[in-house]
Parts: C-alpha cells; structure tokens; sequence
C-alpha cells in the first residue's frame, strides 16, 4: 500500500432499491445477476447495486462466533479491497495478475480465497470466492463456496478520475510543510507529494527521460523516426518531447515538470485496423472501439484531474487521413492555475497507412486453442463462461453481435441447398453448417 496515500478500506454504502432474494442465502439489490447458487443456512450474503461487491455474515455454531466477510472490486479506482472482520485489505489492479488465486489470512485461522478474471472487451469478471476456517494445521472446516465461476458485469467508469480529496492542494500541502510557495521540490518531497495526491499507486516505476530512448534527439520536441512518412509537425513547449509510433497515428509523450520535480508519459492512438481509441497516463489505460466512437468529439482523460488529456479525431474519408487534436494539462489545484497547460496537435493531419493483414497475428501471440483447453481443463467443445474467455483472448467480442443469427429462422428459412432467395438457379451448393440468403436482384449475399 502507498505510503501517504488516502485509503478507503471499507464498502461504499449501497444505495436500496427495495432487495430481492436471487438464490437460498443471497439478498441482492443488483439488478444484472438474476440468479446465483444457494448457500448453506449458516452463511448470508448481500449484492449491492454496483454489483461488484457482496458482503456475508457467516454464523459459526462450533464456536459461536457470527463472522463479516466481504470483498469489492473498485473498477473505477483500481482496487480489490476486502475484510475479515477487522482485518482488512486492499490491493490494486496493477500487483494484483487476473486470473491468480489470492488469499487473505486473519491469524491463519479465517480465510479468504478468491480468483479473478477479466474481460476487459466484454467488460465482465469471473470470479471463484471461498472463505474457510482452519482450526488445524493444514486443514479447513468448513471451506465455504459463495462464488464459483459467477459472471459479474463490470460497471463502465468516466474517462476522468476526479481528485481524491475535495481540498487535495499543492498550496495546502506546501504551507503544511512549511514551504515556501514556488519552491522546487526534492525527490524525497516530490514522491512524498504524489502519495499525498493518491498518484503512486498509477506512477510506473521508472519514470520517462527525454534525454533516452524514443525521444532522444527529437526536434522541436518530436522523434518522427518511426513513422515512414514525413509530416509537418508543431514546435512543442522545451519541456515535453513526443514521438509518432510506425503506425503514424499515435503520440506519446515525455511531459516534464520540474517545479515537483516529476516526467509523466502520456500517449493517445488511433488503431484503425483494430478499431479502437486508446488513451494512457502512466499505468493508467482505457480504451473505446472506435464504432462506439463519434467522430469529432473531444474526450477527457484524466488521472485523478491532476494530469490530463483532451483528444478528439475527425474521420476524413476522403483525404484517407485523421484530422487530430490533442491538449495536455498538470494542474495540482481544484480550481487555481495548472502548472501545465499546452497544445500538442492542433488540426493535425495523420496519414491512414495500410494494414498489414499478413502479419497481424493473434491478440496474445502464439495463441494457440489446444493450449487454451489443457491450461482451462476444457475436455470436448468450449461452452459458457470459457467460451466468453476464449472470444476475450482472441480480441473478437467487441466485434460480435449481441444476439447471433441462426439458420433456423427467418431470413435464412426456407432454404434450398444452403441458399434462400427467388433466384437460385445456378448459385453453388453450400455444406450444412452454412445458409445465405441473397436479393432478388442478386447483387450482394448476407450469410
């Protein structure tokens, strides 16, 4: 845990909407999980309406103890959190790899074990949650199952992540130290600094240099040596320096600010050929499939409103190119002046390269579906929540229609050797698993 940084170790309080039981044991006020596996009269459990929390109160006759239990996911803020009674924990996104199985321990003797996994284009955990109570060495009964594969929707956040306290300010936090205002700060006060404002958890561990790697000898403030085509690029503020990726339809950006003494890497791209919008400050990522996206719309990513980045693309179809503007700010007071604030694009226009379909390769390379199945323990098709984990791997599910068509009903119904329409005379024969359906005026198929 971050060292100065504000910590909130406890439930939000639900808001109840009048609760409904969804199983033996579960009250819920989530209106996304309809159903759940009953539990033993000894243990109660409650879903509140953000959906990704649940808080249990376990009644141990043996030594009759009566016992609270939770565990929330905090997508919004990047945290894990839980209790024990009085033991609590938190652990953030970012030391926390989906898919382990975790364990918190009170005196050895309460349990909580739990395993999450993400679907990040799906935007869904699966999780396992057990709590045991281990009175012998090595050995714990009873071992209770509250979740067991449970598909949780993950609630959608903003792009912004307001400040983490409504008077969090660089000029209190300076008069509180005894500083003066406008001093430069040391690293030791400047680290210090960034707990104070809850950033050390989303800092990565090594800051950006732009005297390394891939800024070094940028001119202007930019390195364009990766981007195959020459572009006429503005001159940037001395203290920031930027690079174009191969695809020439990103930045990224090595922001210094040295009156804390602190680089931030900040970075936007347009990937057309995955169709996607993605945003980053620091550890922090986001991303929006690009036909979610409005052309021409400005969004606001921030990291905590400290660091901020304004972006927005325009489509030119015409032109085959990107219209893109891009604004960055640091700003260490709710209302006063920021201690950055600059353009980086303005009505800049980014080529739109070709794909290169032969070499895209699987969204986790060297996928491979046979090692998919042994490291899942899948024997025969993949079904249900695996196969939700499977599309996830593949990096298809955003692409997926909500409801899939079937060969069974209409338009594909009547069909005549795999094909239905007025015109089939002539059309080749299709095999079993494959039924098309083309216009009158056979001029295009839908399949």
């Amino acid at each position: 845990m971050a060292s100065g940084s504000p910590v909130v170790l406890w439930l939000p309080p639900p808001i109840k909407t009048g609760h409904h039981e969804v199983a033996k044991g579960v009250e819920s006020d989530c209106p996304a999980i309809t159903a759940l596996q009953d539990l033993p009269e000894s243990l109660v459990c409650y879903l509140p309406d953000y959906c990704t929390g649940i808080d249990c109160c376990y009644n141990f006759n043996y030594l009759d103890l009566s016992l609270n239990i939770n565990l929330y996911i905090d997508t919004c803020n990047y945290l894990i959190k839980g209790r024990i009674e009085t033991l609590q924990f938190e652990i953030t996104f970012f030391d926390y790899t989906w898919g382990n199985i975790k364990e918190e321990r009170l005196q050895e003797i309460f349990r909580i074990r739990f395993r999450i996994d993400k679907l990040s284009d799906q935007k869904s955990f699966i999780i396992d949650l057990d709590f045991g109570i281990c009175l012998e060495k090595n050995f714990c009964d009873p071992t209770l199952t509250i979740f067991k594969d449970q598909l949780i929707p993950q609630p959608v956040c903003d792009l912004e992540m307001e400040f983490q306290w409504k008077n969090t300010s660089l000029f209190n936090w300076m008069t509180n130290k005894g500083l003066q205002i406008g001093q430069s700060l040391t690293s030791a006060l400047a680290n210090e600094l960034m707990g104070y404002f809850g950033l050390k958890p989303f800092l990565n561990s090594e800051p950006c240099d732009r005297n390394e790697r891939p800024y070094k000898d940028a001119g202007t403030g930019w390195n364009t040596t990766a981007c195959p085509v020459a572009l006429s690029l503005p001159k940037i503020q001395s203290t920031i320096s930027c690079t174009l990726p191969e695809s020439c339809t990103g930045v990224q950006c090595c922001v210094e600010v040295g009156k804390i003494k602190m680089s931030y890497t900040v970075y936007a791209e347009i990937d057309g050929c995955n169709m996607k919008l993605s945003f980053g400050i620091e550890k922090r990522h986001f991303e929006i499939p690009l036909i979610n996206y409005q052309w021409g719309t400005e969004e606001t990513f921030s990291l905590l409103n400290v660091i901020k980045l304004r972006f927005s693309v325009h489509n030119l179809q015409g032109e085959q190119k990107y219209l893109v503007n891009m604004k960055l700010s640091v700003c260490l007071e709710p209302n006063g002046a920021c201690l950055l604030s600059t353009s980086i694009l303005e009505n800049l226009k980014l080529p739109k390269l070709a794909c290169n379909w032969l070499d895209m390769g699987f969204k986790i390379p060297d996928f491979s579906l046979t090692k998919f199945k042994i490291d899942n323990s899948i024997i025969g098709n993949v079904k249900g929540l695996m196969f939700m984990k499977l599309l996830e791997e593949l990096g298809i599910s955003t692409y997926l229609h909500e409801e899939q068509c079937s060969r069974n009903l209409p338009p594909y119904l009547p069909s005549t050797h795999g094909w239905s329409n007025m015109l089939r005379r002539g059309l080749v024969y299709f095999p079993g698993t494959i039924s098309d359906r083309t216009t009158t005026v056979s001029v295009w198929n839908d399949c």
